[in-house]
């Protein structure tokens, strides 16, 4: 038993508190956090991309409206074009029915009308301008082809005075 009478068996220092050798104490450090998630949203910077993803949508939606209603526009216009061309061609082919030469020289004809000789039209040609000038000085000759012309309506128009007595 001699070595339990040691005074190391009851050493007590073991057990002893750590504040009794200098240790320092836990200090409390008050740390900032970053701002709440409300407040997060107040930036100024997720504002601005906020309206500005919010204009951008706003504007295809607007910018849909707008090419929808000029679509249908586009059809209205489109019909009536046709349904217009359509009636101008009716109206064109009943036109050209009433008015076709043939159909004319036959109601002349039972009117009494004839067809015109060639001495009973008169020519008149335009050299230079649309406008011709005759004064006092100004010969009055008549070309050999013009004489020709003008002797044959002469000769027609007595023809048809005879005819008609």
């Amino acid at each position: 038993m001699a070595g339990y009478n040691t005074s190391s068996a009851y050493n007590l220092d073991a057990f002893e508190r750590a504040a009794k050798k200098d240790v320092k104490s836990p200090e409390l450090k008050v740390v900032k956090t970053r701002r709440p998630i409300a407040c997060a949203a107040l930036n100024p910077r997720v504002i601005c991309a906020f309206a500005i993803i919010i204009t951008l949508i706003s504007l295809m939606v607007y910018n849909q409206v707008q090419l929808n209603e000029i679509t249908i526009q586009l059809d209205a216009l489109s019909t009536e074009m046709q349904t217009l061309q359509t009636e101008n061609h009716k109206m064109t082919s009943a036109l050209d029915s009433v008015v076709s030469l043939r159909k004319i020289a036959e109601r002349a004809e039972e009117m009494g009308m004839q067809r015109r000789d060639e001495y009973q039209t008169e020519r008149i040609h335009l050299y230079s301008e649309d406008k011709i000038e005759r004064t006092e000085q100004t010969p009055h000759t008549i070309p050999d082809e013009d004489k020709k012309i003008a002797v044959t309506a002469l000769f027609g128009r007595f023809k048809e005075y005879i005819t008609k007595r």
